[in-house]
């Protein structure tokens, strides 16, 4: 999902009980983190491909978007086999996936309590700090690939990194100044803060798409090219790449580097304090 909905994710996947654990009584966290653990003791929180209905929304339009899911992992198999085949019914889930729904249920109470979440408190539940995160571990595997390669043509990538260096300290700070208004009684503030969350993710989105992909304009995170399902990271810059010996083209992938250091630049900016006259 977008980053900024990573806490929102997982305080209520805390909050409601797996139903393949009843005697444990472990909460769909519980469960998440176990199945996917990651090197922060939390839950593993992917990125968005183009798996579902969301795809438009958030890499076109750049609304915060989340696309959860129950997986299985008995017989190697992480998703039930027959998915998207006419043998997937009501009659296959009914009798063998979930035969009393107790799965679609918790789904459900988890996405209730997001839009409950959502809905009951001031300020939205969303985090820039997941943002600086992942924004910092794209450039880390991004430069791990590619700085290589992109050095033998005299392509740096040192504007990027201080980009993503500058967009740290303006979550750090946002999420400061989100704090000091938590409990604030001027409503002005608030709905200050809440429009720069809800805004933040539209400034990734570049209006003229990515290279031949014009109807996908997230500049951070995208479908790959070859797995619509999979996500890349600074796919602008990663598609022109992956035919660059075909094309040679140099210029472009100068280009894209420049277009997504610019983007994370200006979302540095758009999360500066913004004063109150």
């Amino acid at each position: 999902g977008s980053p900024l909905l990573t806490d929102l994710a997982y305080t209520s996947s805390q909050l409601v009980s797996d139903p393949t654990t009843p005697k444990a009584r472990s909460s769909l966290y519980d469960v998440w983190k176990t199945k996917y653990p990651s090197s922060t003791n939390k839950p593993t929180f992917g990125s968005l491909g183009s798996r579902s209905d969301y795809a438009a929304f958030y890499q076109f339009a750049g609304v915060p978007s989340l696309d959860g899911r129950y997986e299985f992992q008995s017989m190697n198999v992480k998703m039930q086999p027959l998915y998207h085949t006419v043998h997937d019914t009501f009659y296959l889930m009914k009798t063998f996936n979930d035969p009393n729904f107790e799965i679609h249920l918790a789904m459900a109470r988890i996405g209730a309590r997001m839009l409950l979440s959502t809905a009951d408190q001031p300020l939205l539940p969303f985090s820039v700090k997941y943002y600086a995160i992942a924004l910092r571990r794209s450039l880390r595997l991004f430069v791990k690939h590619y700085k290589a390669q992109l050095e033998t043509k005299n392509i740096t990538l040192s504007y990027l990194q201080q980009a993503v260096e500058k967009f740290q300290v303006a979550a750090k700070n946002f999420e400061k100044q989100k704090a000091g208004v938590k409990d604030s009684t001027e409503f002005a503030k608030q709905r200050i803060i809440n429009d720069q969350l809800m805004k933040l993710e539209q400034v990734f989105i570049y209006p003229y798409g990515l290279p031949e992909r014009p109807h996908i304009r997230h500049l951070i995170f995208a479908p790959m090219t070859n797995n619509a399902y999979g996500s890349a990271i600074f796919p602008g810059i990663t598609d022109v790449l992956k035919d660059i010996e075909e094309t040679n083209n140099w210029d472009e992938v100068k280009k894209q580097v420049s277009i997504v250091t610019h983007s994370i630049l200006a979302a540095s900016r758009f999360l500066a304090p913004i004063r109150i006259v």
